[in-house]
């Protein structure tokens, strides 16, 4: 069955995190740096993005610098407004910063979320490092599942529901990065840009002083229902270790250099 599929990479060393994600839509990249604690230096690259603006919220991700690093995605998350950032490299962001706070020298999450097929629940599944770690069915909104999300509305409720629900940091982490494969999901079956005054102030290229502007990039999209294999491939080299750190040690200049790949 055909699914929306989305990687998220990173890896940890020597007080510098890389991560990379992509699925049909989006191909993003962060590093960053650490010490005594804290972000000290950060930056990301746009590689495929739906809108021409996308690539502008790049300098919001620099509001990290100074935070304490935390395995809390919920505290991590509140670090910045993430309506004035980018969705994505946002999210991105705030997964470097939980790993840096950690022990685990790298980590990896794998989305699918099944298309609609009539009114049968759809699938949503998470692997984490290669294991599976969560299988919920959606029906409509709502998650249906033998685990502590069953009967939890995957909008508005669903972060109330973190908030208030003693579990553990990972499992937040897990939780919160499959429920935006779902949101992201829908792109695969509603065509993008339709209606965007609804979506105005969701991220920073739908902010009211710039949305007017935003264009959608025809034909960025890709399906990786058959070829799961190919997602994050071009990332491979940027986030190859070796015994002394990462194989290409200027992580950060990378990203800041719009003609390095």
């Amino acid at each position: 069955m055909s699914a929306l599929l989305r990687r998220i990479r990173l890896v940890h060393r020597r007080g510098e995190v890389r991560g990379a994600l992509e699925d049909d839509f989006h191909h993003f990249r962060v590093a960053l740096r650490h010490a005594e604690g804290k972000v000290s230096a950060i930056a990301g690259k746009a590689l495929r993005h739906p809108y021409n603006l996308c690539p502008g919220a790049l300098g919001q991700l620099r509001q990290l610098i100074g935070q304490p690093l935390s395995g809390d995605l919920t505290v991590v998350a509140g670090y910045s407004d993430r309506l004035k950032q980018c969705t994505h490299l946002y999210d991105l962001a705030c997964l470097a910063i939980a790993l840096a706070a950690g022990d685990a020298g790298a980590r990896s999450y794998d989305v699918r979320v099944d298309d609609p097929a009539g009114d049968r629940p759809r699938a949503a599944q998470l692997r984490v490092d290669g294991r599976p770690a969560l299988d919920w069915r959606l029906e409509g909104d709502i998650i249906l599942s033998s685990g502590p999300f069953n009967g939890v509305s995957v909008r508005g409720a669903f972060r109330s529901y973190i908030d208030g629900a003693d579990l553990p940091a990972e499992t937040v982490i897990a939780a919160t990065v499959l429920r935006r494969g779902i949101f992201i999901s829908k792109g695969r079956f509603q065509h993008w840009g339709e209606n965007l005054d609804a979506q105005r102030g969701g991220c920073h290229t739908l902010q009211p002083e710039r949305i007017d502007d935003a264009r959608l990039i025809v034909d960025s999209g890709r399906d990786f229902s058959h070829d799961p294999a190919a997602l994050t491939r071009d990332d491979s080299d940027w986030l190859a270790v070796t015994a002394d750190g990462f194989a290409r040690p200027h992580g950060l200049a990378e990203l800041d250099d719009p003609a390095r790949p």
